[in-house]
């Protein structure tokens, strides 16, 4: 996984994966999920990241698109990066 995180946009992308993209869902105004062939989550873009990123993370755990561990790991990692910013 890998996360990387546009200050100057206030938008994170996370590489989930590195397969080849082949559809983008958008679940929200804030959060775009790009999916491979079998519908699996290869990314998720987040834009508003300091106002909406929790809230966005917490809504793909609840549908089941992402799990827990992942979602903290995005969060810590985006905090980091933030920080350097």
């Amino acid at each position: 996984m890998r996360v990387d995180y546009d200050p100057e946009a206030d938008a994170a992308y996370v590489a989930l994966g590195s397969r080849a993209v082949a559809r983008v869902q958008e679940v929200s105004d804030v959060c775009i999920l790009d999916l491979a062939h079998d519908g699996s989550v290869v990314g998720v873009e987040l834009l508003s990241v300091f106002g909406f990123a929790g809230a966005a993370l917490s809504d793909l755990v609840a549908r089941g698109i992402l799990d827990r561990q992942t979602t903290q790991t995005i969060l810590g990692d985006l905090r980091v990066q933030a920080k350097a910013a």
